[in-house]
This record gives structure tokens, sequence and C-alpha cells, in this order.
């Protein structure tokens, strides 16, 4: 509801300083269009913003299998340590 009215208020203050500022015809009617342009970029960018999850659905699976390996990767490291220590003493 804010966003349109957001837009409609750019809307018309376009069409205000349009007719206020004696715009020839095809130049008003190009500011008309990038107004409304504007309002449709401001809907898609909130739309977009807001329908994001994070971190995204696909790659939450396979970073968590990246940890689990990272994870079993570092456990080997320090059993092998843990060898070498005890059989150097």
């Amino acid at each position: 509801m804010r966003l349109e009215f957001i837009g409609m208020t750019i809307i018309g203050f376009t069409a205000f300083l349009c007719i206020e500022g004696n715009t020839p015809p095809t130049l008003a009617a190009l500011a008309l269009v990038y107004s409304l342009e504007v309002t449709r970029y401001l809907k898609h960018g909130t739309d977009q913003a807001s329908q994001v999850p994070f971190p995204p659905p696909s790659l939450s699976n396979s970073s968590s299998s990246i940890f689990r390996s990272h994870d079993r990767t570092m456990s080997t490291s320090r059993i092998q340590r843990a060898r070498k220590s005890l059989a150097s003493a």
C-alpha cells in the first residue's frame, strides 16, 4: 500500500511538473512513461528483496556437507598428529 502511494506520488508530481512547466506533449509523455517505469522497478526490487531466503535452499544442503567433510578432515589430521606424538613418546 505504501509503495503504491509512493508510485502515485511520483507520477502525480511528474504530471504536475509537465503541466506547470509548459512541457511539449512528446516530452511530457516520455516523462510520464519513465515515472511509470520507476514505480515498476521500485515494486520489482521490493518484491525481489523480500523473497530471497538466506542462505538459499539449494546451497544450504551442499554447504553443510562441505562443513562435514571439513570437520572430517580436521579430525583425521588431529588423529594423525596424536598418533605421531604417541609414537615418538
